[in-house]
């Protein structure tokens, strides 16, 4: 195994940031300057906050700076809440006042008759050794340290648990946010265009948390591929699972890319030259979270719905799979049919989950029924009918087999679905 390479001080802190700038700060209900406060607020590490708008002397009685320059103090982190025009403005404030990084929220669109707005963003933070989330991104929430840096209504607290995900899209991060698919986060990126800071950067920080145990990787293109590969092996060899979905398959999807970020869809062939394996594609009724879901099913608790390829993955791993698959001139047994019938089953319990629950923890204090009228007494001599028996409870939706049996599919226990 080689020596993993160390996450970027830079990356860190503005992952673990102790020190937040939040450029654009607005007092108007509903308005991105107004969510950044709110969602930075509710941040449980409580990292020191500074609102910087020259429009505002206060908001809400807290203090408000006309610009960077009047900080107090070089900041880890400059959330910039700003149009498109001003972002070079105060990028370049940013760099000047020592802030260690920034997240641009906007797309970063060039005004009228000018280009270039991306690439001068760029060197600005390559120059000043800012890490640099976005731009046209939604931030990122680091559940394990406790630090929220967006400035959109997500949901809070997000459950924390072993997935590390970094996406391209903020339509799949707020979506994944939301899933409620019985798996939690370490941290949470969209990281937007990248450009300075990649999703290998990302999932290398990650990967180095304890919480971590699964990487969920959604990509539009490869921006370092000789990072992304060092990042992937490490995972491999700490065995680490990654789902990585990349986007762009199709036709429809290169060009969703290029108008969502303005990059080029990476090939097939060039995700394949990472030496990982992709997520297969999905069945009629499978999704990414469940891949995800699946990946986490060794590190968490494993939840129903079970997917049809899930099943289909853990009916290959039994020990009896061979016999599955024919043998002795036995034809072999019809696994997808097998599948379909415990993912149907998985379906429900997750549409009977609270009766099947109630069935099984609340014993029924009903007594028996009482003889008919029209029963016949028995004779003398002759032993007296047996009292009718209850029906048996159903048993719980549980696993007790061994563990080999259900690896990462057949979850040994489904608790209440979303």
């Amino acid at each position: 195994m080689t020596a993993p390479t160390e996450t970027s001080s830079a990356v860190t802190a503005m992952l673990e940031a102790r020190s937040v700038a939040l450029v654009g700060a607005s007092a108007r209900p509903g308005s991105l300057g107004a969510r950044m406060i709110a969602e930075v607020a509710r941040s449980p590490s409580r990292p020191r906050t500074y609102l910087v708008n020259p429009r505002y002397q206060d908001i809400d009685g807290v203090p408000c700076l006309p610009d960077l320059a009047a900080l107090p103090e070089p900041v880890d982190l400059a959330l910039l809440a700003v149009p498109d025009h001003a972002l070079e403005q105060q990028l370049s404030a940013a760099a000047r006042s020592q802030a260690r990084s920034a997240v641009i929220f906007g797309n970063a669109f060039d005004p009228p008759g000018r280009t270039g707005l991306r690439s001068r963003l760029a060197a600005i933070a390559g120059e000043a050794g800012l890490a640099l989330c976005g731009a046209g991104c939604m931030g990122f929430v680091n559940v394990a340290r406790g630090l929220r840096a967006i400035g959109y209504v997500e949901p809070d607290p997000l459950p924390s648990g072993p997935v590390g995900l970094v996406t391209h899209s903020g339509s799949v991060f707020s979506a994944l946010l939301r899933t409620r698919r019985g798996f939690g986060f370490s941290l949470v990126v969209s990281s937007g265009q990248e450009l300075v800071t990649t999703a290998a950067d990302y999932a290398r920080y990650a990967l180095g948390l304890a919480e971590t145990k699964v990487l969920a990787l959604v990509l539009e293109a490869i921006r370092d591929a000789p990072g992304l590969r060092a990042v992937l092996a490490d995972a491999l060899a700490a065995d680490v699972p990654v789902v990585l979905l990349s986007v762009g398959a199709s036709q429809a999807g290169q060009a969703l890319v290029s108008a969502h970020s303005g990059a080029l869809a990476a090939a097939d062939g060039a995700w394949e030259a990472l030496a990982v394996d992709l997520v297969p594609e999905f069945d009629g009724d499978e999704s990414y979270p469940e891949a995800v879901l699946t990946a986490a099913a060794g590190t968490a608790k494993p939840v129903a719905p079970v997917t049809r390829s899930a099943a289909l993955a853990a009916l290959r791993r039994l020990r009896i799979a061979p016999v599955l698959a024919g043998s002795r001139g036995q034809p072999a047994a019809d696994l997808g049919a097998i599948a379909d019938a415990i993912a149907g089953l998985s379906r429900l319990a997750c549409d009977l989950g609270d009766a099947l629950e109630a069935s099984t923890s609340t014993p029924s204090s009903a007594p028996p029924p009482a003889p008919s009228p029209s029963t016949p007494s028995s004779s003398p001599g002759t032993p007296a009918p047996s009292p009718p028996t209850q029906p048996a409870p159903p048993r719980p939706l549980s696993w007790s087999g061994p563990a080999e049996a259900h690896p990462g599919g057949l979850g040994h226990r489904y608790d209440r679905c979303e």
